[in-house]
């Protein structure tokens, strides 16, 4: 199955707009995370816990940019075995759950007040 990527899409607004400077950023680059914890005021980035089901840009890629945890759930695009750290050179998730409702509970009951 074939897709198109945001370069198709970014390339046809750099045109209509008459820009050529355009920079995408996303998952799992450090710059995305950065970005996204500046827009919610964050200043430590070790407080914050990424909840996602890619081991790749949701686990690693958060990892990486320095945040405390990283919780991988087992929904969505989640494969057997992406806890295992095959894909992401050996940075494992801090906790592999079923749910997102078991993601919420273990926080919860971690919370330290920070």
């Amino acid at each position: 199955q074939l897709s198109l990527g945001p370069g198709g899409f970014v390339s046809l607004l750099e045109q209509t707009a008459g820009v050529t400077d355009t920079r995408v950023i996303g998952k799992p680059s450090r710059e995305f995370y950065n970005a996204a914890l500046s827009v919610v005021g964050v200043t430590n980035p070790a407080h914050v816990v990424m909840v996602g089901d890619d081991v790749v840009g949701d686990v690693k890629g958060a990892l990486d940019a320095g945040l405390g945890r990283a919780l991988l759930v087992k929904t969505g695009k989640y494969v057997h075995g992406d806890e295992l750290g095959r894909k992401t050179e050996g940075v494992l998730p801090t906790l592999t759950v079923d749910s997102i409702v078991e993601a919420v509970d273990h926080i919860c009951s971690t919370f330290d007040g920070l």
